[in-house]
């Protein structure tokens, strides 16, 4: 398990990079507020968006070469934003908001090994009858930064209660240049290892600027006279990748081989406070 927690160090030190960065980027913005409150002003937005949205990531994307033995799971992540609405008459508003969020995936298998063959041997001091790779213990994520833009439509009305249905477009920026190789060993003897999988990204095929649609629909129920609660669902959506590798299966009797692709696709649950600016 070495290598987990070398892989968790790391992916640690990234988001501390990643939260200074913001930081830093807050600190800019609050420094240059007079030129801020001039944008603002001039735009005349109508109000504030704070929100968060839980994930639900589509599994990696597998172009098998022979046996599908390898797989990838839906998993949970998060992003938050912050934006603004600007009302472009009674029935649309546009949004724009800007926010930072995770990537993850991971890669699954479970098979049962040929009775006889390396890690299936009366003669080895450790014997498997079912070789398994889990989701939570090759569990990656990547970071990025995303903005985005929407048009709202108000399609129904109800007491403290508007529907909206949106589509609009995000841009995905990944500030870290991601690598890694996979390895997968099972021990048959005390000092006798050998590897089962691995898989690993081909660098110059990241992507780390992407472009993608998000449709959405969603209510809006007043809490207070200058708030209210935004909830709903969106799917956000792009025909580009952000992780592009290849993955082997090694020591068996067979060959196993193929690629993967990372897409950004997701299913979102949309959480968001809504807040009235003040009129003077």
């Amino acid at each position: 398990m070495e290598w987990l927690c070398h892989s968790i160090n790391f992916n640690l030190m990234k988001i501390i990079v990643f939260l200074l960065l913001l930081v830093n980027q807050s600190n800019t913005i609050y420094s240059q507020s007079d030129t801020v409150k001039s944008l603002i002003k001039r735009f005349n937005f109508n109000s504030f968006i704070y929100g968060i949205n839980l994930k639900f990531v589509e599994p990696l994307k597998f172009k098998h070469q022979y046996d599908e033995l390898i797989n990838s799971k839906y998993l949970l992540s998060g992003s938050f934003e912050i934006g603004i609405n600007k009302d472009l008459s009674k029935k649309f508003r546009l949004n724009t908001s800007i926010g930072a969020g995770l990537l993850p995936f991971n890669f699954n298998y479970v098979f049962q090994p040929e009775e006889n063959s390396l890690f299936n041997n009366s003669s080895n001091k450790y014997n498997y009858n079912e070789l398994d790779l889990n989701n939570s213990e090759y569990y990656y994520f990547n970071s990025y930064l995303i903005g985005s833009i929407n048009i709202e439509r108000k399609i129904y009305e109800k007491k403290e209660t508007d529907f909206y249905a949106s589509l609009g477009f995000n841009y995905y920026y990944f500030p870290f240049d991601y690598s890694y190789e996979l390895l997968d060993e099972y021990a048959i003897n005390d000092n006798q290892s050998y590897t089962t999988f691995k898989a690993y990204n081909i660098d110059s095929l990241n992507n780390q600027h992407i472009l993608g649609l998000k449709i959405s629909i969603f209510g809006n129920k007043v809490i207070s006279k200058r708030s209210s609660l935004k909830y709903g669902l969106s799917y956000s959506y792009s025909p580009f990748s952000q992780i592009n590798g290849e993955y082997s299966f090694y020591n068996f009797d067979f060959i196993n081989n193929g690629t993967f692709k990372q897409s950004i696709n997701s299913i979102n649950i949309i959480f968001a406070l809504e807040i009235l600016k003040n009129k003077k």
